[in-house]
């Protein structure tokens, strides 16, 4: 549980999203839009609750090390479904629509928080996507360590289980020993009584 918690639990992940200079008015404009990942906050949202989900996945490593492997198995699934969110493209269309019906901004300047937000969503998205593969490289070489010292565990839990078995057996055989020669005291010093009725 200890080594679940130690080779995981210090894993960190940065949800804070960089360059995310978008007008008050037009980040006003998108949430009032109703679809949710023109958000200005959905992708940080996102990246948070991976951020979480790690959290609680180590938590359940290393209170249940004997499932640790599908519990690291379903946070990667999970991971790849949300990255796969993450980097679903916005369209363009439903930023314009978003900002024209909800701002009072002329077209020039509807265009331009357009294009302002557009870049900084692909920027961040970069960012996002290049934070989640770090995420997975380093889960990937935690994950060989969780295997080796699962193999020196049960490596060294046979080694025990067979000096166990040894020390069994051997104790074992001297009681066998212990119990035949006391019947053969037994035996002899009965012969021995009955020796001295004859005599």
């Amino acid at each position: 549980a200890k080594q679940a918690k130690d080779l995981f639990g210090d894993i960190d992940f940065n949800t804070n999203i960089k360059g995310d200079s978008i007008r008050k008015d037009v980040r006003r404009a998108l949430r009032k839009s109703g679809v949710k990942e023109l958000n200005p906050d959905y992708l940080e949202n996102q990246l948070k609750a991976v951020k979480d989900d790690l959290k609680k996945t180590v938590k359940k490593m290393a209170a249940n090390p004997e499932q640790a492997d599908q519990v690291l198995d379903g946070f990667t699934d999970r991971l790849k479904a949300r990255t796969d969110k993450i980097t679903k493209n916005i369209d363009r269309n439903d930023v314009s629509k978003a900002i024209a019906n909800n701002t009072n901004l002329s077209k020039a300047e509807a265009d331009k928080a357009v294009d302002q937000y557009m870049d900084m969503i692909d920027n961040a998205k970069d960012w996002a996507k290049e934070q989640i593969g770090n995420l997975e490289d380093t889960l990937q070489k935690a994950k060989q360590e969780w295997q080796e010292i699962k193999h020196k565990a049960l490596v060294k839990a046979e080694e025990a289980s067979q000096a166990a078995a040894r020390s069994a057996l051997i104790s074992f055989f001297g009681l066998l020993i212990a119990a035949g020669l006391c019947c053969w005291a037994g035996y002899f010093g009965a012969r021995k009584t009955r020796q001295g009725y004859e005599a």
